[in-house]
């Protein structure tokens, strides 16, 4: 609708090479028209005075997406290849959006623990996987991102059993015993946020604080993640062994939660 209303003779050109995604084009020849149409569109974003800058930038960011989940889907099944893609997708956009609005821009984002938890406190080999927080440390000082986790023991996530299927509403199984989300558990508070920024004297961890012994979160505990895929069956297979204190600046702890409502 975007060509056909602000640049209609080019819409059948960018039809055409958009169809490339469901027809029997090579590959690198569809690759190759979508980043024509990226680069088409980033060059009207610099250069056009006549069309609306917002709707412009929307429609460039679509671009980019469309062509990062056409890289994601040339492989089947959960790889470091498609996991990589995603970031680069997220990293991309982030950055379209600074220099959209500038690089005094503050911002929140909300993602996944996966995607912005420092990897200095994953206990598990991350291969040639990265993640947000790995690119963000790299474009930004220590002291301009800010990474909370949140995590909850009980209530229900809307979820799929396996990637492709239809969502569905989940009731969250109970915490394995003396993963993070046990120990919260047994807190015995409904909401919790715990400054993990501000342990910089590392004998506080020794310490008790408001109930919570502290050096829990100096070790290596299971923490549970699940998102787009969970399985109540299957709740070991949630969980991957982090350090708290490392992994995040910040960590958010409620009780219960609430699946979210599609509308």
């Amino acid at each position: 609708m975007f060509f056909k209303k602000y640049i209609p003779e080019k819409y059948n050109d960018i039809k055409n090479s958009l169809s490339c995604i469901y027809n029997s084009d090579s590959d690198s020849d569809c690759l190759k028209k979508l980043d024509n149409i990226v680069m088409f569109l980033d060059n009207l974003n610099k250069n056009s005075n006549t069309i609306n800058k917002n709707i412009l930038f929307h429609v460039l960011q679509s671009s980019y997406v469309v062509k990062y989940a056409y890289l994601y889907y040339l492989k089947n099944g959960l790889s470091s290849y498609r996991w990589n893609i995603r970031t680069k997708n997220f990293y991309k956009l982030l950055m379209n959006i600074l220099d959209f609005y500038g690089e005094n821009t503050k911002g929140v984002l909300l993602f996944h623990n996966s995607h912005i938890g420092d990897l200095d406190g994953a206990n598990f080999d991350f291969g040639d996987l990265y993640n947000l927080k790995e690119l963000l440390k790299k474009k930004f000082k220590k002291s301009e991102i800010f990474s909370v986790g949140f995590t909850t023991a009980s209530g229900s996530v809307l979820s799929s059993k396996k990637e492709g299927e239809n969502p569905e509403v989940f009731n969250i199984a109970k915490p394995i015993p003396h993963s993070l989300e046990d120990i919260l558990y047994k807190i015995g508070e409904d909401r919790l946020i715990i400054n993990f920024y501000k342990f910089n004297d590392k004998s506080i961890l020794n310490k008790l604080d408001s109930g919570i012994n502290l050096k829990y979160f100096d070790i290596a505990v299971w923490h549970r993640a699940f998102g787009t895929i969970y399985n109540p069956k299957k709740e070991n297979y949630h969980y991957t062994p982090i350090t708290p204190y490392k992994r995040y600046d910040s960590l958010i702890f409620i009780k219960k939660t609430a699946s979210i409502t599609v509308f």
